[in-house]
């Protein structure tokens, strides 16, 4: 029989405190294990919680004051992790960093995938829950606006500076053309990667050209969509083909509602 590894020794014990509310003896209110590992949300743990946000907050602030001002690391903080919360943008911080969000991302997922509520994770529904899977009403729409919010802010950076926000982005990819650039290299390959998408998919591309020959015709012969999962009075009709009122009100109100979010951006 094997021997339970601490992980799973740990859940037994988070478990029983989520059914009766009663930490193990060795765990005590106000201390950090309690209040971080446990999640215990009585008046000490979530003072306790606060202070060790604080403490993190300005300690965070005092290295990338230091970082800034003298371009290195203070004494005591390695590259990698903690050196990109000091601000360090070498490639060891920023490789962990990535690798830490990955874990990260890993690890919430793979309880939501096994049914552990957003709740249960630590997390909100928005943007973290959508991070975590969720794919419910209030977390789309809030990774929706992030997205927006981030774009907006790039396109801006780059219009008043030249320049990207992030230093990764490079000129000559798919990010840079997103964000709007159009000099000379980022248009170069705009136009020889369409070019070489054509030339080796001509296949795909002429399946897609009959298909929508055949549901234009499909739709003048019996008035509705080839497919069943399109339905009139929406855009998606709208660029089927369809010029009926419903999906031509639908077209009119998506292109305003676009047009609204990208001034308000």
């Amino acid at each position: 029989m094997q021997k339970e590894t601490k992980e799973q020794k740990f859940l037994v014990k988070l478990e029983h405190f989520k059914t009766s509310g009663v930490l193990p003896k060795a765990v005590k209110h106000g201390k950090q294990l309690a209040a971080t590992k446990y999640k215990c949300t009585c008046e000490l743990c979530v003072l306790c919680k606060n202070n060790i946000r604080e403490r993190s907050a300005t300690r965070q602030s005092e290295y990338k004051e230091y970082f800034k001002i003298y371009g290195h690391l203070p004494e005591g903080v390695s590259h990698g992790l903690s050196g990109y919360g000091a601000g360090c943008r070498c490639e060891a911080c920023v490789s962990s960093s990535r690798m830490s969000n990955l874990n990260y991302l890993s690890k919430i997922r793979s309880q939501f995938k096994q049914g552990v509520s957003i709740e249960d994770i630590g997390l909100k529904h928005g943007f973290s829950g959508y991070n975590a899977g969720c794919r419910c009403g209030v977390c789309k729409s809030a990774h929706k606006a992030q997205n927006q919010k981030q774009l907006a802010e790039q396109r801006k950076h780059l219009a008043e500076t030249g320049g990207f926000l992030n230093s990764s982005t490079k000129h000559g990819t798919h990010v840079a053309l997103k964000y709007g650039c159009r000099c000379e290299i980022c248009s170069k390959f705009r136009s020889d990667y369409s070019n070489n998408y054509r030339e080796g998919n001509e296949e795909y591309l002429k399946k897609q050209k009959d298909g929508r020959q055949r549901d234009k015709q499909h739709l003048i012969e019996t008035g509705d969509f080839y497919s069943q999962n399109i339905k009139h009075g929406t855009t998606a009709g709208y660029y089927n083909g369809c010029r009926c009122t419903e999906c031509k009100i639908a077209q009119t109100a998506s292109y305003h509602q676009k047009k609204k979010e990208k001034l308000s951006a």
